[in-house]
């Protein structure tokens, strides 16, 4: 099973159910991060819940789904970090797909 090997740092305990929801979830923010916009953990948040197959992911749980993009078991891909324009401490983030597994 793909969705057992995906997520690091889980309790070996931890149920097949949740691992795969949680491998899911990684799909989901690719997905909704590929097209290369800016956004916030808040905003990826929503889009993964108006997919048609999204599901409620906390901002902390989309914050290590964000760092899973850039392990090489999920394609090695950029991600790209910024402070957003007219804010203090509110970051954004820019996903960069890895051209050989985007081709």
């Amino acid at each position: 099973m793909r969705a057992l090997a995906v997520i690091d740092g889980l309790d070996p305990l931890t149920s097949v159910a949740v691992v795969k929801r949680l491998a899911s979830g990684v799909d989901m923010v690719r997905e909704v991060m590929a097209p290369g916009e800016w956004l916030t953990y808040f905003q990826i948040q929503i889009r993964v819940e108006n997919l048609p197959t999204g599901k409620h992911f906390s901002e902390a749980c989309i914050s290590a789904r964000v760092r899973d993009q850039r392990k090489a078991k999920h394609g090695a891909h950029i991600v790209n970090r910024r402070i957003r324009k007219g804010t203090a401490n509110l970051y954004e983030y820019q996903l960069i797909l890895d051209s050989v597994e985007a081709a």
